[in-house]
């Protein structure tokens, strides 16, 4: 699943997906802003502000935390407006 958005300062936006044994997420900014991949709900992966982030984990290599809806987020916490591009991929998408 992949969404494009501008998102104002303040802004938050996300694309989710089940994965069953593996996901990436992946986004790209024209501003920096903050990317978070998150599980149920829950913040797994918090990375700083940037403008490009990826990030997976994969049953193979043991760093999959199982089963469940994952969303991929862009937090816009700058004073300018950024267009965002945000991707999830799961199990057999990659």
């Amino acid at each position: 699943q992949t969404g494009a958005v501008t998102l104002s300062p303040g802004a938050t936006a996300c694309v989710q997906q089940y994965a069953s044994y593996q996901v990436r997420g992946d986004g790209w900014a024209s501003r920096s802003v903050k990317f978070s991949l998150k599980k149920n709900g829950v913040t797994i992966s918090p990375v700083p502000a940037g403008t490009v982030w990826a990030q997976e984990f994969r049953s193979s290599y043991g760093t999959f935390p199982g089963p469940g809806v994952y969303q991929v987020c862009a937090f816009n916490n700058g004073t300018q407006t950024a267009s965002v591009q945000l991707q999830i991929r799961t199990d057999g998408e990659f």
